[in-house]
This record gives C-alpha cells, sequence and structure tokens, in this order.
C-alpha cells in the first residue's frame, strides 16, 4: 500500500522535461518584467546599478583572480618562511664556524697551557652568572607567587 501511494506521488511530480520547461518559461517571464520596468523608468537607480555592474563573465573571472591571488599570497607566505628557518640555519652555522675559528686562532696564539687556564678562568665566571640568572628568576617566581596568593585571599 506504502509503495502504491510513494509511486503516485512519483507520477504526480513534474518530470526532468517539464522542470526545465517551466524554469525557462519562469527565465522569459522574469526577462520580461525586468525589460518592461527598465522601459517604464529608464532613469531609475535601479537601471543605473545594472546598467553599472559588470557582466556575469567578469564577474566569475573576477572571483577566480580572487582566488588565484590568495592561493599565491599562501605560496609566497610559505616560501619566505623557509627561506627565513634556511637564513637561520645558515647564521647558526655561520656562528658555529666564527667562534670555532675564534677558538682555534686563540689557542695557536696563546698555547695549549694558557688555553686550559683561560677555560678555567672563563668557567668559574660564566658558573657565577649563571648562578645570579638563577636566583633571579627564583625570586620572579616567590613574587609571583604571593601575588597570586593574595589574590585568591
Amino acid at each position: 500500500r506504502a509503495a502504491k501511494t510513494e509511486n503516485g506521488d512519483l507520477r504526480r511530480r513534474p518530470g526532468l522535461k517539464e522542470a526545465s520547461k517551466k524554469i525557462a518559461e519562469l527565465r522569459r517571464q522574469n526577462e520580461e518584467l525586468n525589460e518592461c520596468l527598465r522601459k517604464r523608468n529608464p532613469d531609475s537607480i535601479l537601471a543605473l546599478i545594472k546598467a553599472c555592474e559588470p557582466a556575469p563573465e567578469e564577474k566569475r573571472e573576477l572571483r577566480d583572480l580572487k582566488g588565484r591571488i590568495a592561493e599565491l599570497e599562501a605560496q609566497l607566505q610559505e616560501r619566505d618562511a623557509m627561506y627565513d628557518r634556511r637564513i637561520r640555519g645558515l647564521r647558526a652555522q655561520y656562528d658555529h664556524m666564527r667562534h670555532e675559528y675564534e677558538r682555534r686562532s686563540e689557542s695557536k696564539r696563546l698555547g695549549p697551557d694558557l688555553v686550559e687556564e683561560s677555560i678555567r678562568r672563563v668557567g668559574p665566571d660564566h658558573e657565577a652568572v649563571l648562578q645570579a640568572r638563577i636566583k633571579d628568576l627564583e625570586r620572579q617566581v616567590e613574587h609571583t607567587k604571593s601575588y597570586y596568593l593574595t589574590k585568591l585571599r
């Protein structure tokens, strides 16, 4: 029984040919009505706006070009990021090589005994800087902790 009612509904629905005929007729009526409006009020704002807007082909081309621009900008940003990474890598490599060269030239200039002494001299000084930095960071943590504890109360 359900199949019969469904079959009846399908028969009452317009077919593809009928639907396309109906669409074509409605489009023709729409064009006729627009033409009547244009003839009645040729200097209306609507007519001026319609005259100024680009053709559908131009709109489509403009949309395609905007899409292409967005795509190219994305590619450009991607390339910029890649080149920035390469430059940073090359700079790091350059700094490493420069530091190595300076170390070697200093070792040749000072001799092996003095290099070890300068390393020992730089080591504790560097250690003191790191210890001072650790103390400073611990003070900042304590300050932040006390600030938020007072906020909670």
